[in-house]
């Protein structure tokens, strides 16, 4: 479908919404991009690759060197979000900086987050989304939405906005995991009944009482602050090991119930300092008690796989597993 000469309406601020809204705004579309409450937005550009820099990838040593070295950079860039200090205020003049560059003072203030910054995850605009959204063709309507009807968006306060064409940039259920699946364990017991009251696991990978059920980057994995290939490198070696040890007994495993709470009562403890609490409203939380992640730096989640002892798991044998 062509997209030009058409008024399009993104409905959503996240990583999704700020990228889709930038770029129709650049391609000269009528757009209006209606949200909730403003997100803080990291400008950065999209670094070229050089052929040189591709070349010296292709070699092992090469790339085991750029993997440490970005490794390494996350590990110490983004202990900001986990401890306050001089580096945690540096990234907020640093982001407060971006808004800057937009003129008037009612889309600033629509733009201007009212949360700490890190709270939410930061979108991220290779192509200065607040420059994008003051383009005469680009248009910003924050508030609630009433209801979608054939040719617009009717907001809570009467107002109407006219479309050809909306873009559902809303995101997704962060906590449903493997759900709707229906996954059951011992004594019947199902996924949703274990997680009516709250959303749990042992280490983001096991959950006691479900024998045998293994995830990766399930509850309380490090999605925020440990670079995705490291963090599912050490749980794949901790689920093989685990696996390894259930054959050599000809039995099912499962995380016991004490270490699992041993385990949230650890993470539950690190959260205080960190810029997910202290009101801060997000997909992380939810409706739970704690945020739903790893607040706790590189070497912390890579201690806790490798001295993760075998008390901490209940071997069922086979005959028992029903």
């Amino acid at each position: 479908m062509p997209y030009q000469g058409k008024h399009w309406g993104v409905i959503g601020s996240g990583a999704s919404g700020v990228q889709i809204t930038e770029a129709l705004a650049w391609a000269g579309c009528e757009v209006t991009q209606f949200i909730r409450r403003a997100q803080w937005v990291h400008i950065r550009e999209n670094p070229h690759t050089t052929w040189h820099q591709r070349l010296v990838l292709r070699l092992p040593f090469g790339y085991r060197r750029e993997q440490r070295r970005l490794w390494q950079f996350i590990n110490e860039g983004d202990r900001w979000r986990l401890d306050p200090g001089e580096q945690r205020a540096a990234m907020e003049r640093e982001f407060k900086s971006y808004l800057e560059c937009i003129r008037d003072p009612e889309l600033k203030d629509k733009l201007t987050p009212d949360y700490n910054l890190g709270c939410t995850r930061i979108p991220k605009s290779d192509r200065n989304y607040y420059e994008a959204v003051q383009l005469p063709n680009a248009h910003i309507v924050k508030g609630e939405i009433a209801r979608i009807v054939p040719d617009g968006v009717v907001m809570a306060d009467g107002s109407q906005v006219g479309l050809d064409v909306l873009v559902f940039a809303t995101g997704f259920d962060a906590h449903a995991y493997m759900r709707p699946m229906r996954v059951v364990g011992l004594n019947g017991m199902t996924i949703d009944e274990a997680w009516r009251e709250r959303i749990y696991s042992y280490g983001g990978i096991a959950l006691p009482g479900f024998p045998n059920l293994f995830m990766l980057y399930g509850p309380f994995a490090p999605v925020n602050n440990v670079p995705v290939p490291l963090g599912l490198e050490q749980e794949i070696g901790r689920i093989m090991r685990l696996i390894g040890e259930a054959r050599a007994r000809r039995a099912a495993v499962a995380p016991t119930a004490a270490a699992t709470e041993k385990f949230l009562a650890r993470l539950g403890s690190a959260f205080p300092g960190t810029v997910w609490v202290g009101g801060c409203k997000n997909w992380d939380t939810g409706d739970q008690p704690t945020p739903i992640l790893w607040p706790l730096p590189q070497s912390a989640h890579k201690a806790f796989f490798a001295e993760a002892p075998l008390e901490d798991f209940q071997f069922i044998p086979a005959d028992q597993n029903d």
